[in-house]
């Protein structure tokens, strides 16, 4: 998790690409993860031909016809509330998605508590699946919180005391439910983390990562064993960035190191001359690391073998990286066996923010120029 990571949690996406009949047809995409997505900023979920983009509203990109629709099947429906009307993709995306026997599961904040929605791949359903938290007097760690082997994994904590001021600490109850109607959540454990500590859980292939991120100290990777009640700790690092798979962590620290920990060893995959304090995101996807600076994209192999810089191209270059009043970002949040896509967003007032896409060849042998865009007008509540 890097400095430069924005969190979008509940952000509105008024995306206006309305195309013919709102929504995808019944069986465009395959409901089997087929890539690795970045979901620190916004819910992102990768599919057999293409994306999810789920925010205040939920969006399918399709990478056969590179075009984007909002997922509402919804007849005449007027879809942005300011237009009138209940879309049916209107949702307030409030943690990690979660791919489960056909559909996507997604935590989401109503006024009596949290929720866990069944999303249809078409858009025809938009339902409640099962109670998270019953009221919002906890707050749901929006980071903290994944699907994994049948059973989705969450964490509740009071970010203040009772006289309303904020903790020292903050302790995270970690609770899971089974993925079946009525049931009923688990509790697993509690545990503590200082103050300015950021908290997330990743699935695994069996059981869950757990990371508490800090910024000058040293980081720290748990792991929760399926069944278990015992959160282990793995390691401790100065970690500047992340990333997690079913089998093994990826990492990188501000000294230009890159380690892979797998089978409980821990070895250096790449090592640079400069330091990675420029680096935004990373993702490995199908034996390559991706690697976003604010400058380039880095491609490699899991080896270590350097494979393409990939420049941004035309987003973002009328801006100056060093002026103070247009910061922005551009960074990685997914690579699919089709292609790559790219955040990009403007800090300031008015700024803009949009998703962008390259087919995947492009991206390994490309310079960068054919970057398009796929959604656009992104808008904070």
């Amino acid at each position: 998790m890097s400095k430069g990571k924005c969190f979008l949690t509940g952000m509105v996406i008024y995306v206006f690409i309305f195309l013919a009949g709102c929504g995808i047809e019944d069986g465009t995409a395959s409901l089997e993860s087929n890539g690795v997505v970045d979901s620190d900023g916004f819910p992102v979920v990768a599919v057999d031909g293409g994306v999810y983009f789920f925010g205040d509203y939920v969006y399918y990109f399709d990478e056969k016809t590179e075009t984007a629709a909002l997922l509402c099947n919804k007849p005449n429906c007027k879809h942005p509330p300011m237009l009138g009307g209940v879309c049916n993709a209107f949702l307030h995306a409030a943690g990690e998605t979660y791919i489960y026997e056909g559909n996507i599961y997604v935590p989401v904040s109503e006024d009596e508590g949290y929720v866990l929605y069944r999303v249809s791949p078409d858009g025809s359903g938009f339902d409640p699946f099962l109670t998270l938290a019953q009221t919002n007097e906890e707050g749901l760690s929006h980071l903290g919180s994944c699907g994994s082997n049948g059973y989705y994994y969450f964490a509740l904590t009071a970010f203040v005391t009772e006289l309303g001021q904020l903790k020292e600490d903050e302790v995270f109850d970690i609770y899971r439910v089974e993925m079946k109607e009525n049931a009923q959540p688990e509790f697993l454990c509690t545990m503590s983390i200082e103050r300015g500590g950021l908290f997330f859980m990743e699935p695994s292939v069996n059981g869950v990562w757990v990371y508490v991120y800090y910024d000058d100290v040293e980081s720290k990777i748990y792991f929760l064993e399926e069944g278990s009640q015992t959160l282990q700790q793995l390691f401790a690092d100065q970690i500047f960035f992340e990333f997690f798979n079913e089998t093994a962590c990826y990492y990188g620290t501000k000294e230009g190191e890159f380690y892979k920990y797998e089978d409980g060893e821990k070895r250096v995959v790449i090592e640079k001359e400069e330091k990675l304090e420029n680096s935004t995101s990373e993702l490995v996807y199908d034996g390559k690391i991706y690697i976003s600076t604010k400058e380039a994209i880095e491609i490699y192999t899991e080896d270590g073998e350097f494979i393409n810089t990939l420049s941004y191209g035309t987003v973002g270059a009328e801006w100056d990286l060093n002026d103070p009043e247009h910061h922005f970002q551009r960074y990685l949040v997914g690579v699919t066996d089709g292609g790559l896509y790219l955040f990009y967003n403007e800090w300031w007032e008015g700024g803009n923010q949009c998703i962008y896409y390259m087919p995947l060849e492009e991206a390994l042998s490309g310079n960068g120029e054919a970057w398009q865009e796929a959604l656009s007008g992104f808008m904070y509540p």
